[in-house]
């Protein structure tokens, strides 16, 4: 398989790096100068150019400065004497593939992924490696193993410092072009000619360095599958890219909200019912330019050809971890700002709904009870055609239909309000009523089916 050569790597780091100081200096140097030349000036048109150059020299000398290393994520280090199983189960895979025990380790919750970075300096940093705890969920042991052997393949030929002298440039080149202004804002208009350069030099630097990244995941694919086989790791990696965006939706949309206001329903379990009620499919996440993974079936077809062996342990990869239940719940703390709950109480998602969904209306609909004042049912539609407050009436809506004597039904990725054979999702009826095609005489008839009545007011 094709690799990039050490020396090739080093000839196109060195020269990203002489072009990144040659923008800064010649872009923020040249604005100061022009500025101390403008200053000597009692022109006024020479005052209004100095203070251009002064303000875009000193945004760009500033941002110019290289970004720091990768920051530590929001979770765990974890000990050897607390977890010995784990520790056993990364420093055989390091010996496997060669490589010395990461600095450091660190459990996390965020996303469905496994990361080894290097952080602290380019030529004294640490090696570090992050897991997040839904991999030993989703995981075996042995499938465990070989996404942390791909981590391992990152340390070869020191990809994981190129990496990190990349990412410098990235961040310097990404926070000058943020302190120049967005895009589309007309007071910035002036900056923007200087934003250009940088906006074009950083288009320049992922053109050069994604398909690098990519052919080191396709070689850290190849060591990993060496280690466990390509059967079982193409089995994790199948894993890891059918939920690594939908648990992400799973922890934004059901779970947070329930750990926001105190409460821990069963974490997997609403995760399982949430693939189960959305039906959403995640076979092929949304792809981006910059993303240094290739796509899933490139991946796997650069296994292909290697032994499937044997798995050695196809026991769940949460089999491993000591105190798993207690672990989770720290993690989970690390999701919340710091101001959040600091105790959860275990709840069932039924509960949950009851306990979280319509406090949390009755919180939105007395806090903007202004914005429903003299709203009915009757003339809900109407008003939601013409209002950009959505969430708003949908919630409103809900919690006339709770008052009404309808019931909560909800799970992970569900959510119903039911009388009878009748069930409604009020978030998905009041986008309905956005429609051209939702006539007001629709409307009523949709009323008198649900035996509602059109007077009622939204807010009670």
């Amino acid at each position: 398989m094709m690799r990039v050569l050490p020396s090739w790597r080093i000839v196109m780091v060195v020269a990203l790096t002489l072009g990144y100081m040659v923008l800064g200096v010649t872009l923020g140097g040249g604005s100061l100068v022009l500025a101390y030349y403008s200053s000597q000036s009692e022109d006024p048109y020479y005052h209004m150019l100095y203070l251009f150059f002064i303000v875009a020299g000193t945004v760009v000398v500033v941002g110019f400065l290289p970004g720091g290393s990768y920051a530590i994520p929001d979770g765990e280090r974890v000990e050897p004497q607390e977890q010995r199983q784990f520790f056993g189960l990364v420093n055989g895979v390091a010996s496997r593939t060669g490589q010395r025990m990461p600095d450091e380790i660190y459990l996390v919750f965020d996303h469905v992924n496994a990361f080894i970075f290097h952080s602290g300096g380019i030529l004294r940093g640490k090696r570090i490696l992050c897991v997040s705890l839904p991999l030993f969920h989703l995981l075996t042991v042995s499938q465990l193993q070989g996404i942390v052997a791909h981590e391992f393949g990152h340390l070869d030929r020191g990809n994981i410092r190129i990496g990190a002298w990349i990412h410098l440039i990235q961040s310097g080149l990404r926070r000058t072009i943020n302190m120049l202004g967005p895009d589309r804002d007309p007071k910035s208009r002036v900056l923007r000619m200087v934003r250009l350069p940088f906006v074009l030099y950083s288009r320049l630097v992922l053109y050069m360095t994604v398909p690098m990244f990519r052919i080191q995941e396709l070689a850290a694919d190849r060591l990993a599958a060496e280690t466990v086989g390509s059967y079982t790791y193409g089995e994790a990696l199948r894993i890891v890219h059918q939920n690594c965006q939908a648990f992400d939706a799973y922890v934004i949309d059901s779970l947070l909200p329930m750990l926001g206001r105190g409460y821990l329903p069963p974490v997997m379990e609403g995760y399982a019912r949430y693939l189960e009620f959305t039906g959403r499919k995640y076979d092929e996440p949304a792809r981006k330019p910059d993303d240094v993974h290739p796509p899933f079936a490139e991946r796997l077809a650069a296994i292909a050809d290697l032994p499937a062996i044997e798995a050695e342990n196809n026991l769940p990869a949460s089999s491993i971890l000591n105190n798993g239940a207690e672990l989770q719940v720290r993690l989970l703390r690390t999701l919340l700002p710091e101001d959040g709950p600091k105790d959860f109480t275990p709840v069932s998602w039924y509960e949950a709904g009851q306990l979280v969904i319509i406090p949390d209306w009755k919180r939105r609909c007395s806090r903007e009870r202004l914005a429903l004042r003299d709203v009915t049912l009757g003339s809900l539609r109407s008003t939601v055609a013409a209002a950009d407050k959505f969430d708003l009436f949908a919630a409103a809506f809900g919690l006339a239909l709770y008052r009404e004597g309808w019931q909560l039904d909800h799970e992970p990725g569900y959510l119903r309000l039911r009388r009878g054979d009748f069930k409604i999702n009020p978030h998905d009826l009041v986008e309905e009523m956005r429609s051209p095609e939702f006539t007001e005489d629709a409307w009523r008839e949709m009323l008198t089916k649900f035996g509602l009545d059109a007077g009622t007011l939204l807010t009670g």
